[in-house]
């Protein structure tokens, strides 16, 4: 993904700031999609910064979510001919961040942590 983002700043030098705080200043998909989600789901009152430690914890201790976030870019790819390329994928297409949120959601759940991820799901 991050030479997908590398030739699209190329393109178009003005996602440059974009491309790099959320994707090309990360180091592993799990950093990226953690930051992202974070970004989108925070407020005033639950900032970014905790939701990030959150959700990297969980996406880095859980291989089964991580496979299926790569599973999802890729059908994504294949299946969806206005996606053109897996960059675009994570950072435009709500229904794959849905899913996403939807994992990280369910995991907390299934840890007994209800409240919380009733709040991500919504």
């Amino acid at each position: 993904m991050k030479e997908e983002a590398e030739l699209d700043v190329n393109e178009e030098p003005i996602l440059n700031s974009y491309y790099q705080s959320s994707i090309l200043s990360h180091d592993s998909l799990e950093s990226a999609l953690a930051n992202y989600l974070a970004n989108r789901l925070s407020s005033a009152s639950l900032p970014s910064n905790t939701l990030f430690d959150l959700f990297v914890g969980i996406l880095k201790s859980d291989q089964e979510i991580m496979d299926s976030v790569k599973d999802d870019l890729k059908a994504v790819k294949e299946r969806d001919p206005a996606c053109i390329s897996h960059v675009h994928c994570f950072l435009n297409f709500k229904g794959f961040l849905a899913c996403q949120s939807h994992r990280v959601a369910h995991k907390l759940w299934l840890q007994g942590r209800k409240v919380l991820a009733v709040m991500i799901q919504n």
